[in-house]
């Protein structure tokens, strides 16, 4: 779990291999009123409570969840 406070931004760290694949990644997050992720995979910190992050390239993801401290 990653904590963050209100305001602050955090860039993901993502590895697609092959990394031609990297263009196909995307962000998405459960709780849009708690944080807010680009393209990029960068997040920001909305507002409090807990959401969860997942990157997805085809089949295959991985998640992180996101801790927002007031």
């Amino acid at each position: 779990m990653k904590t963050l406070k209100v305001g602050d931004t955090y860039d993901l760290n993502v590895v697609v291999e092959p990394s031609n694949q990297s263009k196909l990644l995307k962000y998405t997050t459960d709780q849009t009123n708690i944080v807010s992720i680009n393209s990029d995979g960068q997040v920001t910190a909305e507002a409090q409570g807990i959401a969860t992050v997942k990157a997805t390239v085809g089949n295959m993801s991985d998640t992180i969840t996101i801790n927002v401290e007031a």
